[in-house]
């Protein structure tokens, strides 16, 4: 063998040991999509992406793209962007809220609007029982008030020996008069409270239905807005 060709051969084999030593201390990039790019001889993030330089070129890699970097040996932790790290995956799109169905919605709607309805209708008949309460109260204190002064004129003719018939009789010129107005007011109390029975009657039986109906609305309702829910 030649000097020369003897040369060349020594030549090409310092190249590859160099090269081969240099490959061994280069860093490996591994991305999210599996691929791995080893012999990298240097790297650096510019505006978001990674520049590697290769053995044979220059290679450009967004960052969301990339796993990890080990680099001679050491792993190198790509860090996600803010907008992964808040959803605790790199890369990876929020999941899409599923499309409402429009019958549910529709449906939903609906059952709101007759809930309310039943609601209103409830206060109107709450309105009418409370102001049935309110008179039945002042007739009870109307006619405890006559029955105060009854036992006292009663005390008072018995005391005399006369008959109890003649109570009023015994009271004093005030009570009397006291006697005669809660009479009126309790007598007034009971015409009032007659005719409110009557308009009464049949919203109490028309209230039971309401109630029952508000139930089944509700009932209905959470299970729809159960389904809703992601």
């Amino acid at each position: 063998m030649k000097i020369k060709d003897c040369f060349v051969v020594i030549s090409f084999a310092v190249l590859f040991l160099l090269f081969a030593q240099a490959a061994s201390e280069a860093a490996s990039v591994y991305l999210k999509n599996g691929s791995v790019i080893k012999g990298v001889a240097s790297y650096k993030k510019v505006n978001g992406k990674f520049l590697l330089y290769v053995y044979g070129g220059l290679l450009e890699i967004p960052e969301a793209d990339i796993l990890r970097i080990e680099d001679v040996g050491e792993p190198v932790k790509v860090e996600p962007r803010k907008e992964e790290a808040a959803t605790g995956t790199a890369g990876a799109k929020p999941p899409e809220k599923p499309a409402e169905d429009p019958m549910r919605a529709q449906r939903i709607e609906e059952l709101k609007r007759f809930t309310d309805k039943v609601n209103g209708r409830l206060a109107e008949i709450q309105e009418k029982e409370d102001g049935y309460n309110a008179l039945k109260k002042d007739y009870d204190e109307a006619r405890l008030r006559i029955e105060v002064l009854f036992q006292r004129g009663r005390k008072a003719a018995a005391a005399a020996g006369k008959d109890i018939s003649v109570w009023f009789q015994f009271l004093s010129p005030q009570e009397r008069e006291w006697s005669q107005i809660n009479s009126l007011r309790k007598q007034k109390l009971e015409k009032e409270m007659a005719d409110l029975e009557k308009e009464l009657k049949p919203m109490l039986e028309e209230k039971e239905s309401l109630l029952e109906e508000k139930k089944s609305y509700g009932e209905e309702l959470a299970g729809l807005e159960e389904s809703r829910s992601p």
